[in-house]
């Protein structure tokens, strides 16, 4: 119907999406003033409610670390201008406290005397516009400091690092993006008009999106990472989207309106299921994904078929291409058996390196290395041996108490323990305990460590935080809700593919499909970055599960309906491949492009959510699509479609 409706109703569906645009330019840019930061840690996580408690207890303001170095630090001149600028940023309003190496003993000095660190801690309760702009002070007055290099960082700074480095990113990502598209498009097409339709498109369901996650916002955390991700995947879908449309117009004069719809519903399924989980991150790329998913379907189902209701005269006819895709299914349905044997074996071992991966918590080291925040960080730890940080144990007991005594020497006497020092201002009937773990501050021993202090038993109430803590938590939280996320995916993924095909053995080859094309893509990246960020395997899974599906619908659609025509099963197959082939390699090519937008980023956690699925299009469509699903729908014959006992359906008469 809403084929029909952009058709008979052309000029009204296009005035309508130009005024929607026109407000999502104006108003959609909002949404930048409303994003926050979105925590990736559950609140009822451990260490989430220990951090509070610790801020309870001893709530400390933001911290700065300067690190000054290249010069003397014992230089009389140097001496005196470090002293003179420490004393202005103490008489600033914003600032607590501030220690350096000459009027206090929190200043710490390097072994070779080139360096040193200048610590300054603001006041607690600042507004985020506040806390910036003391920021902004505290770095003016630093930096007039006369040495080689003075680098101010922090954790506060390098959380603002990220926001604005996502936000350049973004604007990077879409720039290259569009560039690659205009050209890959226009060699697609073969014209002008061809490859805009596509690209204007992808605009309005840009702005469109922008709008309703600024509307979003106003009702669920939005952040500068769902934005930056969501807005990305929304354009290489609406592309997507409109070259199926444009390609299945230019064939045979018909709209592809339903499988997009299907396609649209089971791509918004998939990232549904991160509702599941229970860090507010993960819930928040779940809104924003199904957003702009469901704003990139409708866009493409409606202003597209207007688009060809004005101009689609001038379109010339296309003519179905038998290259890559049919030329692999050809040889997929010779070899049936082994091939369906090999690339089941093949993506399953690609699937292996992931199994050792490492995952951690994106820090400083995440940002580009231009960036002051990492560089200021990457000097800190040189400075100080790079020495793991400590693990906050919340007792609500008081130190003098024997029972805390001895819990104390119980926690040195751990495996992974080094160090551990008290915190003296816990106030009375408090201990806050600093446990300094052996290795890195987020590695093995630590969080070996973690899981060691909390099975300590104890009279009273014991918190653990810190960062090791939190990858422990998070980890704990994901693997215990992944099972239920996963499966809902997948009924939710099986209900629609059985819609499209009635078919009950479609569906589940098409699940075990994405499996393995899920997985080969996580051991590849595993090989490719080694360590990986928390989000990056849940965040892939979805996406990469939602756009196998994809591609699986524009493949099936054609099958079912080349198999309703009156073709044999075989034949059925190589038919549908063949004269979506040419669209779906296009349509590889544009997303593929767009993806490297997100690669292209400079945030670690972003690129390695580009390069997956990068690697994940180019199986799906390559081994996948051409290979295994000719091969097993030619071992399995007529039982692919069990327990249909009709050649016919009426699934997809609203394609035409």
């Amino acid at each position: 119907m809403s084929a029909g409706l952009g058709y008979k109703f052309r000029y009204v569906v296009l005035a309508i999406w130009a005024v929607v645009a026109v407000l999502g330019g104006v108003l959609g840019g909002g949404v930048f003033d409303r994003l926050g930061e979105t925590p990736t840690l559950s609140p009822r996580a451990e260490s989430k409610q220990a951090g509070d408690r610790l801020h309870q207890l001893v709530p400390d303001g933001p911290v700065m670390i300067a690190v000054v170095k290249g010069r003397d630090v014992y230089d009389k001149a140097l001496v005196d201008q470090v002293s003179g600028i420490v004393e202005q940023v103490r008489k600033l309003g914003p600032v607590a406290k501030v220690d350096d190496l000459y009027s206090s003993p929190g200043g710490q000095v390097s072994g070779d005397k080139l360096a040193m660190t200048i610590r300054v801690k603001l006041v607690d309760g600042l507004s985020e516009d506040e806390r910036h702009g003391a920021e902004d002070q505290v770095k003016t007055l630093l930096h007039q400091i006369s040495a080689p290099e003075v680098l101010v960082g922090g954790k506060e700074l390098t959380e603002r690092a990220f926001q604005e480095q996502a936000m350049s990113d973004l604007a990077i990502g879409e720039g290259v993006a569009f560039a690659l598209l205009l050209v890959a498009l226009f060699v697609i097409f073969g014209s002008v008009l061809g490859a805009s339709i596509p690209l204007a498109v992808a605009v309005v369901s840009i702005l469109v999106s922008l709008l309703a996650l600024r509307l979003l916002a106003g009702v669920a955390p939005v952040s500068e990472y769902t934005v930056n991700i969501v807005t990305l995947l929304g354009l290489g879908l609406a592309v997507d989207y409109s070259l199926l449309i444009v390609a299945r117009f230019r064939e045979d004069g018909r709209s592809a309106r339903r499988t997009i719809v299907i396609s649209g519903l089971t791509v918004a399924a998939s990232l549904l299921g991160l509702l599941f989980f229970d860090e507010p991150l993960l819930v928040s790329m779940a809104l924003g994904g199904c957003v702009v998913v469901l704003v990139s379907a409708a866009v493409a189902v409606t202003l597209v078929p207007a688009i060809l209701a004005v101009a689609g005269h001038r379109l010339k006819p296309a003519k179905v291409s038998d290259r890559l895709l049919p030329k692999l299914a050809g040889f997929a349905q010779r070899n049936a058996g082994q091939v369906t044997l090999w690339t089941v074996l093949g993506l399953a071992l690609l699937s292996v390196p992931f199994l050792g991966v490492d995952l951690q918590n994106s820090d400083a080291r995440a940002l580009p290395a231009s960036q002051e925040a990492r560089r200021s960080y990457d000097a800190y730890q040189k400075m100080t041996g790079s020495a793991a940080r400590p693990l906050d144990v919340i007792v609500e007991a008081d130190d003098a108490t024997p029972q805390v005594r001895d819990y104390m020497n119980k926690l040195l006497r751990l495996p992974g323990a080094h160090r551990l020092a008290l915190d003296s201002d816990a106030p009375e009937g408090t201990t806050i305990i600093q446990l300094t773990p052996k290795g890195e501050t987020t590695g093995a021993q630590a969080r070996d460590l973690v899981t060691a202090v909390r099975e300590v038993p104890t009279p009273f109430l014991v918190r653990v935080g810190g960062e090791a803590a939190e990858v422990v938590d998070y980890r704990s939280s994901v693997a215990k809700r992944l099972p239920i996320a996963v499966l809902a995916v997948l009924l939710a993924t099986f209900a629609l593919l059985f819609w499209l095909t009635r078919s009950l053995v479609v569906p589940l080859k098409a699940l075990v499909f994405n499996l393995l094309t899920a997985g080969a893509s996580f051991g590849l990246l595993s090989l490719l970055f080694g360590t990986l960020d928390l989000t990056t395997p849940v965040l892939l899974f979805v996406f990469v599960f939602g756009l196998s599906t994809d591609y699986e619908v524009f493949l099936l659609a054609r099958i079912t309906e080349a198999r309703r025509n009156g073709l044999s099963d075989d034949r059925a197959v190589l038919d549908g491949i063949t004269r979506t082939g040419r669209v779906v390699t296009a349509a590889a090519v544009c997303i593929c492009l767009v993806f490297a937008g997100f690669a292209a980023g400079q945030l670690i956690a972003v690129r390695e959510l580009g390069v997956g699925m990068l690697l994940a299009v180019l199986i799906d469509v390559t081994i996948v699509r051409g290979l295994l699903l000719p091969a097993s729908m030619t071992v399995l014959g007529r039982w692919n479609w069990w327990p249909s006992t009709t050649r016919a359906s009426s699934t997809l008469e609203g394609s035409r």
